[in-house]
């Protein structure tokens, strides 16, 4: 059973080692031992906390648990325009077992409520890609190695 629930400030190790793990991959081809990869990690997330309560200060955290485990997190921004996914992570092991997808179906149909389209940021080589276009999400916009993805409830 999934459930989304609210964080609290004791999430702050988990929401780090999270973190971490979605950095693991790419982290590991650089040859560093633990020290600087550790250090590298925290400025990093740091960094990313501290973006995410500046350009989002409305948005809500929430932890993704399956069977009362913690398994990842969703931080999400409704505003009068869209809502924002600005972040989807989930710990390795639970990845591709439909919980990001059981999520994102659910804010689809907040969505289609408010008639209000869904927004993310993706790197291009994300494996999560796959699953925002098999949504229904459009790319709107390519920055760099991201795209903007939109998917509007008033295109189905």
């Amino acid at each position: 059973m999934l459930s989304f629930d609210a964080a609290v400030p004791e999430d702050e190790s988990f929401f780090f080692e999270l973190y971490a793990s979605t950095r693991d991959e790419e982290l590991a081809s650089w040859g560093w031992g633990f020290s600087e990869k550790e250090s590298f990690l925290n400025m990093q997330f740091e960094f990313q906390r501290r973006m995410f309560d500046t350009q989002y200060p409305d948005a809500v955290t929430r932890i993704v648990c399956a069977d009362r485990c913690r398994v990842g997190r969703v931080v999400v921004a409704d505003r009068p325009d869209a809502i924002y996914v600005i972040d989807l992570s989930l710990l390795p092991q639970y990845q591709n077992q439909r919980i990001g997808t059981t999520y994102l179906q659910i804010l689809q149909s907040e969505a289609r409520v408010c008639e209000k389209p869904i927004r993310l940021n993706v790197q291009s080589a994300n494996r999560a890609l796959r699953l925002y276009q098999r949504l229904g999400f459009q790319v709107i916009q390519e920055q760099g190695v991201y795209y903007r993805m939109e998917w509007s409830p008033l295109s189905l």
